[in-house]
């Protein structure tokens, strides 16, 4: 059986935000209520999105993997 992983980044929301807010929000109110989700993320250096986001898919920090910024090199 095929089992699949789905992440959400939501840019600049710390769990604070979420927290305050997801009675606003039904449909991620359901994701979270019927999935894992994660309360508290330590970020990386530099901690912006496309470094961070290759840090979650690959488990290491940015200089193990050469992603500092958000440019194509």
């Amino acid at each position: 059986m095929a089992k699949h992983a789905v992440v959400i980044s939501l840019d600049a929301m710390g769990s604070a935000d979420l927290k305050a807010r997801l009675q606003f929000l039904p449909n991620l109110s359901a994701l979270v209520a019927g999935g894992t989700w994660v309360r508290d993320v330590k970020g990386v250096y530099p901690s912006i999105t496309y470094p961070s986001h290759t840090s979650i898919i690959t488990g290491t920090y940015p200089k193990t993997y050469g992603v500092v910024n958000a440019t194509l090199m």
